[in-house]
C-alpha cells in the first residue's frame, strides 16, 4: 500500500513537472508546510490522546470503586469527597479533550488555508501564463485535477 500510494505521488509529481515546472513549485510550497506541520501535529495529537485515555481510566476508576464500595463511601460520609476526586478528574478529561479539539481545528484550519491558497495561486499564476501563451487552459485544469 504504502510503494503503491508512494508511485502514484511520484507519478503525479512528474506529470505536474511535465506539465509546468513553476506551477508544480508553487503547489510544493502550499503542500510542504502541511507535510510538515501534520507530522508535528500526529506527535502531538498522539501524545494527547494518550493522556485522555489514561486520565478516562482513572475516571473509571473512581466511578467504580465509589459505587462498588458504596456501603464504605456512605459508613465512612465520603460522598463529598468521592464526587469532589471525580469533579476533577472528570475536568482533566475535558480540558485534555479541548486542547485536542483546539489543535485539530488548528491543523485543519491551516491545512484548508494552505491548499486553497496553493490552488488560488496556481490558478492566478497559470492565468497569466495562459495571457503569454505560455500554457493552455486545458493543461491548466489537467494541472490542478493531478495536484488535487
Amino acid at each position: 500500500m504504502f510503494i503503491r500510494s508512494f508511485i502514484v505521488i511520484i507519478a503525479t509529481l512528474l506529470i505536474c513537472l511535465y506539465i509546468s515546472v513553476r506551477l508544480t513549485l508553487i503547489t510544493l510550497g502550499g503542500i510542504i508546510p502541511i507535510v510538515v506541520c501534520a507530522v508535528f501535529y500526529s506527535f502531538k495529537v498522539r501524545v494527547l490522546a494518550k493522556k485522555v485515555q489514561d486520565e478516562k481510566a482513572t475516571l473509571g476508576n473512581i466511578s467504580t470503586e465509589s459505587i462498588g464500595n458504596i456501603r464504605t463511601v456512605k459508613a465512612f460520609s465520603n460522598e463529598r469527597r468521592e464526587v469532589e476526586q471525580f469533579k476533577e478528574t472528570n475536568e482533566k478529561v475535558f480540558q485534555l479533550g479541548k486542547t485536542m479539539a483546539l489543535w485539530a481545528g488548528g491543523f485543519s484550519f491551516f491545512s484548508g488555508v494552505s491548499m486553497n491558497g496553493a490552488i488560488a495561486l496556481v490558478m492566478y499564476e497559470g492565468s497569466k501564463e495562459v495571457e503569454e501563451g505560455k500554457i493552455t487552459v486545458g493543461a491548466i485544469s489537467a494541472f490542478l485535477l493531478y495536484m488535487l
